[in-house]
């Protein structure tokens, strides 16, 4: 009696919680690539490079996901991709992180009021001008 459900290679309609999972997480990934993409199309410079390495990290994800699919099919030989998938995802996202962070910062330092700047000793013309500028400020011009 020949079992037609129990054959040795798995086909596409083999319902599996970690496949049924995969492609989920592949799905969402995809998502995530379409909406990041977009957020780089609309901003500009150092947000840009930040987003760039962000939509990197996503992509390195989606190909890692993709591969675990290809392995459970039986299309691509088992072999250590997962591990190359994480740490190429490491390293984007920390950079991408980095870019973020010197983004924040540099509009931190853009914020700071500046000090104000004295001038050296003027003559006497030009302090007397001051002077009544500042009494023009206060409202109270000798006439």
């Amino acid at each position: 009696m020949i079992r037609f459900f129990n054959h040795k290679y798995k086909t596409m309609f083999d319902f599996n919680t970690e496949l049924a999972f995969l492609y989920a997480v592949f799905s969402f990934s995809l998502l995530s690539i379409f909406l990041t993409a977009w957020v780089v199309w609309h901003v500009e410079k150092k947000l840009d490079v930040s987003y760039k390495f962000f939509l990197l990290t996503i992509i390195v994800f989606g190909v890692g996901i993709l591969f675990e699919i290809f392995q459970f099919y039986n299309v691509i030989a088992a072999w250590q991709w997962e591990k190359i998938f994480k740490g190429l995802f490491v390293i984007f996202f920390t950079v991408g992180v980095f870019e973020m962070r010197d983004l924040i910062l540099d509009l931190k330092e853009k914020e700071k009021p500046q000090p104000p700047i004295f001038e050296p000793a003027a003559g006497k013309d030009q302090r007397q001008q001051r002077k009544t500028v500042k009494r023009k400020m206060l409202g109270n011009v000798k006439k």
